[in-house]
């Protein structure tokens, strides 16, 4: 047996060397580095794939139900494998209800790179998503490798708003946020928290200290809420208000979304007034007439000079006597707030029993800084206004006029009313309407035309008109009355908008292949009973692509995908009956076009889970191709980045730098010492060193594992090999378990083969019987003759003994 054995060890550490000797002359040379010079092709490395957007852009993030919501992807493949399976995947697809893989395609990259926004390949997340979280997209290629790139899906969105966008020091600031799914727009309310947070600028360094909120967090399916805060007096115009939400999701995995905000401090410029009444003069009101007061703030800050969320306040005064604000007729407010204009407006009448109607009456405003943070109140500005009650001994009468709405579409119905009524202790007796003139004016304000005019008479009535078709400006009614001794007048306007059509496309730029949707909005009158037709052509060739009446509120063409368009316009146009085509909308596309920018390493890793350690130098690989229309011959600045350092996230400089005009190259880059274990990524960006309209800048993006302590069991034999040492212990551990059985099976069956004849006995054998004293019998011989016979009752005869040997 053990002679056996060690035929057998003998044998097995010969197949060991053999595989080895085998493994060794397999096993491909480890690669050159190559020069940091973008001349050098790529030596051949292991695949690469990254999600991109319907805009041929490396994205990380995607929304369901939008235009974000399509994923597409990018190959980098060295190795030219004429097939490599793709497949999306949802990390929690047994969760959401989503097959996995979510989607799954064969595709050619036989050309070392492959980009599905020119194919169209894209999977689209399901707008039914209830949950975000992490997806993958996956390539693997018979010689490549595989490779994958993980995404977020976003399911919902955090919105924030302060009122007033520019908070004064020593003012309130109001935060409202607002949490929505998407694509619904509706209420999010798997939501389990909300938590804001506020800053200011105060002039210290670092310069940002902490607003004091009325609240911080909000609990489960809280999905809008508020916090006020008040700014404080050493706030610094110099900064602003930064604000900040994170909603988050912990009931079916760990997410949080953020959104941020920034609000301006500001300081106060100016304020004015304006008034509208039926005045006579500028300031001489009718008695019992309706006044309009209205101050507009303004204020110097980042963003604009609207002074909205100010405290003003109002009073009166007959002559020289102040008037309560709750004595005026109309209920004046005393303060108000300015608005989202920077505005705030009373209205009151000119009673001429609370007013002086011989003396000058009064409307004083103050802008004033509220509410008080150290027990004063700063008065920004004091303005007032004088205005006369007219009596009946100056007119006896006044005339009013008023449109019917304060906005017209073109070739929209409308009216104008006028009324005299009765100054102070006078009367309409011998008082007539006289005549009236309705004007159009451009936008500039010039008059266009006299659009009707007439005699009038009595005491009011109303005038009837139709806008004209495609004004854009203003109507201007005057109308007269008079008492054959005086006469009286007064004029009103109204704004005039064109109806429209607005076309707004599902997309600002098309790939081949794509459908685009174009929604129809329309604004104004004549729609109801119009007919729109629309129309889309290619620039350039006048071909036609579409061309149809719009049923329902949009309509759709499909990009073609062979001789791509480098640009379409789409144009509709609304025809009524009456006024013919009256609206009209256009909206123009571009064929998508820019830069790619391919990754991926060449370097083979020397152990199986395809890890790197510290320390090793690793050569980066890089292409670079444009797509859509035309073919740029520009030349690139092209620089390879760390994450820590890369444009997005941060100042520091890059790794490597070139300026080529070069579409392909390498660079060398050495793995930190002292990297901990996991995920590390490399970008490589172009961007154009001359002026660029088109395929100005590009970006790509590869990953690699870094695992400072390897496992010696997964050690590559060969690099790129796949026999590691713990595959070749194991196939010496499956070699002598298999000799080991075949010796068992063996013995197994000797021990079932049938017993042997002899009985062995462990009794002693007797000695052997002493030899015969007679003779032996003689040797029988046939008889030369018949025996005699014999009687048949006797025995048969004994055979005759054979004769004794001479």
């Amino acid at each position: 047996m053990s002679r056996r054995l060690l035929v057998l060890g003998v044998t097995a550490l010969l197949i060991v060397v053999s595989v080895l000797a085998v493994v060794s002359a397999a096993a491909p040379a480890s690669p050159a580095r190559a020069p940091a010079s973008p001349a050098v092709v790529p030596s051949l490395g292991p695949i690469t794939v990254y999600p991109l957007d319907q805009s041929d852009n490396p994205t990380f993030t995607f929304f369901p139900g939008q235009t974000e919501g399509r994923v597409y992807f990018a190959i980098d493949d060295p190795s030219d494998d004429a097939q490599v399976t793709v497949n999306i995947t949802d990390t929690n697809s047994s969760r959401d209800g989503v097959s996995s893989p979510a989607a799954t395609w064969v595709v050619n990259v036989s050309g070392g790179t492959y980009d599905s926004t020119r194919t169209g390949l894209a999977y689209t997340i399901p707008t039914s998503l209830i949950y975000g979280g992490n997806w993958t997209v996956n390539a693997s290629g018979a010689v490549g490798g595989t490779a994958s790139a993980e995404f977020l899906v976003q399911t919902y969105q955090v919105a924030l708003t302060l009122s007033p966008q520019q908070v004064l020091a020593g003012h309130t600031g109001t935060i409202q946020f607002y949490v929505t799914g998407i694509p619904s727009g509706t209420p999010y309310t798997e939501v389990t928290s909300v938590n804001l947070t506020a800053t200011y600028y105060d002039g210290a360094i670092p310069g940002q200290a902490r607003l004091n909120l009325s609240a911080y967090s909000f609990g489960p399916s809280v999905t809008q809420g508020t916090a006020t805060f008040l700014l404080p007096l050493n706030a610094t115009t110099g900064g602003g208000i930064h604000l900040a939400a994170y909603a988050n999701v912990t009931s079916s995995g760990q997410y949080s979304v953020l959104y941020t905000k920034v609000g301006d401090i500001a300081t106060f410029n100016t304020a004015y007034l304006t008034e509208q009444c039926t005045c006579l003069n500028g300031n001489a009101a009718a008695a019992n007439s309706q006044v309009e007061v209205t101050v507009t703030v303004e204020l110097n800050s980042h963003s604009n000079n609207v002074g909205s969320g100010v405290n003003v306040s109002f009073s009166f005064a007959s002559g020289l006597t102040p008037v309560n604000n709750s004595a005026v007729p109309g209920n004046p407010p005393t303060n108000l707030t300015t608005n989202s204009y920077g505005q705030a407006t009373i209205l009151f009448l000119a009673s001429p029993t609370v007013f002086s109607t011989s003396a000058t009456d009064l409307v004083n405003v103050s802008v004033t800084a509220l509410p008080s943070v150290n027990g004063s109140a700063p008065v920004f500005d004091n303005l007032s206004w004088a205005f006369l009650v007219l009596t009946n001994g100056t007119e006896g009468a006044t005339i009013v006029a008023s449109f019917g709405s304060a906005t017209y579409y073109s070739g929209e119905a409308g009216s104008a009313t006028w009324s005299v009524l009765p100054a102070l202790g006078g009367t309409t007796s011998g008082w007539s309407g006289l005549d009236y003139v309705l004007e159009s004016y451009n936008s500039n304000n010039r008059l266009l035309a006299i659009l009707e005019s007439g005699p009038l008479s009595g005491l009011s009535g109303t005038v009837t008109f139709t806008t004209p078709e495609n004004l854009t400006g203003s109507l201007q009614f005057s109308v007269d009355a008079h008492n054959l001794t005086n006469l009286i007048g007064a004029e009103v306007t109204a704004q005039v908008l064109t109806a429209g059509i607005e076309l707004v496309p599902s997309e600002t730029a098309y790939h081949p292949g794509d459908t685009v949707v174009f929604s129809v909005q329309t604004y104004g009158p004549g729609f109801s009973t119009a007919t729109i037709y629309e129309t889309v052509v290619v620039y350039g060739t006048d071909s036609v692509l579409s061309s149809s009446v719009v049923t329902g509120d949009s309509f759709s063409i499909v990009i073609p995908s062979g001789t791509v368009p480098a640009e379409i316009t789409a144009s509709v146009a609304a025809q009524s009956p009456t006024l013919g085509v009256f609206a009209t909308g256009s909206a123009t596309l571009r064929e998508a076009n820019g830069l790619t920018v391919n990754v991926g390493i060449s370097t083979v890793s020397h152990y199986s889970d395809g890890s790197f350690q510290p320390g090793q130098t690793l050569t980066v690989t890089w292409s670079e191709q444009t797509y859509g229309t035309g073919v740029s011959s520009l030349a690139y600045y092209v620089t390879l980045w760390n994450t820590n350092g890369e444009a997005f996230f941060g100042d520091a400089p890059p790794l490597v730098s070139i300026i080529t005009n070069a579409t392909s190259g390498s660079f060398q880059y050495t793995i930190p010492s002292g990297s901990p274990a996991g995920s590390q990524s490399l970008w490589v960006t172009a961007d154009a060193a001359e002026n660029c309209v088109s395929y100005c800048y590009g970006v790509g993006q590869v990953s690699f594992q870094v695992n400072p302590n390897p496992s010696a069991l997964n050690l590559e034999l060969g690099p790129g090999s796949g026999v590691t040492v713990g595959w070749l212990i194991l196939l010496v551990l499956i070699l002598v378990v298999a000799v080991l059985l075949v010796l068992l099976i063996r013995r197994d069956r000797s021990s079932r083969m049938p017993p042997s004849t002899y009985t062995t006995t462990t009794e002693p054998m007797p000695p052997p019987a002493p030899a015969p004293s007679t003779p032996p019998a003689a040797e029988w011989n046939h008889p030369t003759a018949d025996p005699a016979p014999v009687a048949t009752d006797a025995p048969p005869p004994l055979p005759t003994p054979p004769a004794s040997p001479p």
